[in-house]
């Protein structure tokens, strides 16, 4: 698999009819770093607010970009040692996406950072239809995408696949694709134990998926395929990570 490689630059540039403008990245309008004590990070994110206690050059960039920690490679021993304080905020009400470009900013003005992204080959899952078909209702066109889950128990409206996959991701704290090739949103439930999580999905990486079910109850392997129609199939998934090129320690304030 060859990997994909975008370099990531701060400014925007907008062609017009004589020619282009730069548009200025946005910004915190103040913000205060320093050396912290703490041994563990404590991340806070408001309207227009970013409070890090105990964050390292890692943790921030994760944040900055919308990965996970591990999804960030690359760079010089400390941004994993050095921990900071952050203290920011916007000039007005600003939302998490707009605070991430914010932070984005702050990094590269603060610790000149620069990375690049890159898809990396990582093991995982892809979610797939079993030979039976998928049991789930296709939704009606006017329904809002939403969902609700909660100690085994999962309900979707007009849920895509593809939403259903990162949802999967984040239960299991693996890397899980959309391999379904199906566009259609769909509404359904889905219970099962939930205890073994986790622990099932490292297992399923290193081994086959579970096939049996377990005393107490279906697993979430089993539920998907019983419940659902649709399976995990361990395979190497493309992963975007942030690629750190360059980062120097920064001035405190």
């Amino acid at each position: 698999m060859k990997w994909a490689r975008i370099v990531i630059g701060i400014g925007v540039a907008i062609g017009t009819g004589f020619g282009q403008t730069q548009v200025k990245p946005l910004a915190f309008e103040a913000a205060s770093l320093k050396p912290s004590k703490d041994s563990s990070w404590h991340d806070s994110t408001d309207v227009g607010l970013v409070t890090q206690r105990g964050a390292t050059l890692r943790d921030l960039i994760s944040l900055a970009f919308g990965v996970k920690e591990e999804q960030v490679s690359g760079g010089p021993k400390w941004i994993d040692n050095d921990r900071y304080d952050l203290n920011a905020k916007s000039a007005g009400p600003a939302d998490d996406p707009e605070l991430e470009r914010m932070l984005e900013s702050f990094l590269a003005e603060r610790f000149q950072l620069q990375v690049h992204r890159e898809l990396k080959p990582v093991q995982g899952f892809a979610l797939l239809v079993v030979k039976g078909g998928i049991r789930a209702k296709p939704a009606e066109s006017s329904e809002q995408p939403r969902s609700q889950s909660h100690n085994g128990s999962l309900t979707a409206t007009a849920i895509k696949m593809d939403r259903f996959a990162d949802w999967l991701a984040r239960r299991l704290s693996v890397p899980v694709v959309d391999a379904t090739r199906l566009p259609t949103p769909y509404d359904f439930g889905m219970v099962w134990d939930y205890t073994q999580d986790r622990q099932l999905a490292s297992s399923s990486l290193a081994d086959a998926v579970p096939t049996a079910v377990d005393p107490k109850g279906q697993t979430l392997f089993m539920a998907l395929q019983e419940q659902l129609g649709l399976r995990l199939e361990p395979r190497k998934v493309p992963v975007d990570t942030i690629v750190v090129d360059r980062a120097e320690k920064p001035a405190f304030n």
